[in-house]
């Protein structure tokens, strides 16, 4: 707790790197996520990984080959000054201990627990055409990891599965399978692999089966998607590629979801659209219901409600700490809809101070605090904490 408020951490992150591979089934684990090695010797936190000869992460995703040393040493030095923050944890390798050390250094009773570096980059654009097998192989490998990573504490550390999106039986086995682990969500990225969006009638088997096992799904970009994604047309900038990425890509996911019949077709689907903020929300969902009003309803006929209305029924978004425009947010759509996220242990984060940054917000009342902090978490992963709190 924090200032008297419980907290439930919609969105902080593990540093699985390829920890997980050997948890792999034996046939696919010698064709798993491998540390990307180059004659640079760039060092193992901006090398980045392979699989299968695609490139999930790392400096060539973000920098051309002429430019690569280079590159390495722009991330060191955006990098450095959030690092030392984390020399506790990286002294324990990210481990389960250090995850709880961070917790309790911010207030934080319960925490979902999302991938970083590798499994971000996984199911991107940069994988298409993987084998639906090697695919497959790599989720059960990551989520069965993930699982045993958060055992220790199951009261208070809960993981996200990562879904196998190039094979949607495969999606659906493993999403089933993940439940059954005690994982509460389904991870994918807001990205178009093999060609297809994500109101593709193709993955309606998995959204289907999400519903049956009350599994939320949440919609996680991680920047380094390659192309067709938002970031490819700032090849060789990190920040602008950064700066695209997150808020662009969701607004276009959100649309697939909304507009294209996602949640008119699955009305008991959950979806959070996460670590982009909820400013974005304000213009879009007034543009999807005003481009929709203007000619768009002979297009979709699908659709029985507003945008809007489909988003606040069903939808939810992770805010900022220290979100100025999360204000307008409210006041446009209340506070419902929004999740609270630490984002530690990455670069950018404000850990140690997330937490003390959201509550010190004058702009946001105490009872809003308490839902986006507690309430509205528990609303979109459909349990019950098994914590005893005041």
């Amino acid at each position: 707790m924090r200032n008297g408020y419980k907290i439930f951490d919609a969105d902080m992150h593990i540093m699985e790197n390829v920890k997980f591979v050997e948890y792999m089934d034996p046939e696919y684990r010698g064709r798993g996520p491998k540390l990307l090695s180059n004659s640079l010797e760039i060092v193992d936190d901006y090398g980045g990984y392979v699989l299968e000869g695609k490139v999930l992460t790392g400096i060539s995703h973000i920098y051309p080959q002429d430019r690569l040393k280079e590159g390495a040493e722009t991330i060191r030095r955006s990098f450095r000054s959030g690092e030392p923050r984390y020399a506790q944890a990286r002294a324990d390798d990210f481990g389960p201990r250090s995850q709880l050390q961070a917790m309790e250094t911010e207030g934080i009773d319960l925490a979902v627990c999302y991938p970083s570096s590798t499994m971000l980059g996984f199911p991107s654009p940069t994988t298409n055409g993987l084998d639906p097998k090697v695919s497959a192989a790599v989720c059960r490998g990551y989520n069965d990891w993930l699982a045993d990573f958060c055992k220790g504490e199951p009261d208070r550390l809960k993981g996200v599965a990562a879904i196998p999106v190039h094979d949607v039986e495969e999606a659906v086995i493993e999403a089933r399978r993940a439940a059954g682990l005690g994982l509460v969500a389904a991870f994918i990225r807001p990205n178009v692999v093999n060609g297809r969006n994500l109101h593709d009638s193709y993955y309606d088997p998995l959204y289907s089966e999400l519903e049956d096992l009350d599994m939320p799904l949440a919609v996680h970009e991680g920047t380094a998607g390659g192309p067709p994604g938002a970031d490819a047309r700032f090849f060789g900038s990190w920040v602008m590629m950064h700066m695209a990425a997150h808020p662009l890509e969701q607004m276009l996911a959100s649309e697939s979801i909304i507009v294209g019949g996602v949640l008119e077709r699955h009305p008991g689907l959950r979806v959070a659209f996460l670590e982009a903020g909820c400013s974005w929300l304000v213009y879009w969902l007034w543009r999807l219901d005003e481009e929709l009003e203007a000619w768009g309803w002979h297009e979709v006929p699908w659709l029985k409600a507003k945008p809007s209305e489909y988003y606040l029924k069903q939808c939810f978004s992770s805010m900022e700490g220290d979100e100025p425009g999360a204000r307008y947010y409210i006041e446009m759509h209340g506070d419902d809809n929004l999740l609270w996220a630490s984002d530690y242990p990455h670069p950018d984060a404000s850990y140690p101070d997330a937490s003390s940054q959201f509550l010190a917000l004058d702009s946001i009342s105490s009872e809003t605090k308490k839902k986006v902090l507690w309430d509205n978490p528990i609303t979109y992963y459909g349990f019950q904490p098994a914590l005893s709190l005041p």
